[in-house]
């Protein structure tokens, strides 16, 4: 890349992969790797338990490693484990939400999976009707993730972009959201209103305003609210903390909190966990 008229020298350009933080040079986080990592040092424990009776890793490692195998049949990992899976995991993941959120999580409305990019397509096929002469719609920002209209055509629905503008701030419009809508019907049944929080690539955080907003469009239509929040860790302004939608729904009461059908995604691969 030239450099500006009036420079000297040029300019390297830089990939900024936010996904591969390691390969703009951050160094691994000691604690996630020991700990957390899929390739860590509790997995390696739990692979080989004769590790827990030395001192080849600190004891947090041994200590998470025997409560997880408490909770594996047979006490080891090789089988199916499906009560670790259905009930041991979601329990967590429930506790977590109740902590962010200050209110209850029940754990079988948690669904583990091996990624968003995985799971979304088939989430979305479950509106789909292969029979139907009109194809399901799904409302996607534009800016946004490549995936939201990936999975979308590998659900067998369409994408119907709806803008982000720059003089917002990136926030979504929904008065040109439902302009989009508007435009699609005829050609597609909209179904879904894919929202991005925090805002995938502009980093946008939603006001509570907006969200309250975009969870009375969703229910007047109505529609699935679909939420990708899976960079919620990295929301730093503390003039606009991060806030789940799955609070911001419970906050706004009867009818929204009884009729809004919502389906929020979070990713250990984007969060701390993610280095």
């Amino acid at each position: 890349m030239a450099a500006p008229e009036g420079t000297a020298g040029t300019f390297q350009a830089l990939e900024c992969g936010g996904d591969d933080p390691h390969s703009m040079g951050w160094a691994p986080i000691p604690v996630l790797r020991q700990v957390l990592g899929p390739c860590s040092q509790v997995l390696a424990t739990c692979v080989y338990p004769e590790l827990l009776d030395t001192d080849t890793f600190p004891e947090a490692v041994r200590g998470r490693a025997r409560r997880i195998l408490r909770e594996m049949d047979s006490g080891n990992i090789g089988g199916y484990n499906h009560e670790h899976r259905s009930r041991c995991v979601p329990e967590r993941v429930s506790r977590f939400l109740e902590r962010r959120d200050g209110i209850p999580s029940d754990p079988k409305n948690i669904i583990l999976c091996s990624g968003t990019a995985s799971i979304l397509p088939f989430v979305l096929s479950l509106l789909v009707d292969p029979r139907s002469a009109v194809p399901t719609g799904v409302l996607v920002p534009v800016p946004g993730p490549p995936l939201a209209a990936l999975a979308a055509g590998l659900a067998g629905a369409v994408p119907i972009p709806y803008p982000l503008e720059e003089s917002r701030e990136w926030a979504p419009d929904v008065a040109a959201i439902r302009r989009e809508l508007q435009d699609a019907r005829g050609r597609c049944t909209p179904k879904v209103l894919w929202v991005v929080n925090p805002g995938d690539p502009t980093g946008h955080v939603l006001s509570r305003h907006s969200m309250l907003a975009l969870l009375s469009l969703a229910f007047e239509e109505p529609l699935l609210l679909l939420v990708d929040e899976v960079h919620q860790e990295r929301s730093f302004s503390p003039d606009r903390p991060f806030v789940s939608f799955r609070r911001a729904l419970a906050e706004a009461g009867p009818p929204l909190s009884s009729s809004v059908q919502l389906v929020s995604f979070y990713s250990l691969s984007k969060s701390a966990a993610g280095e």
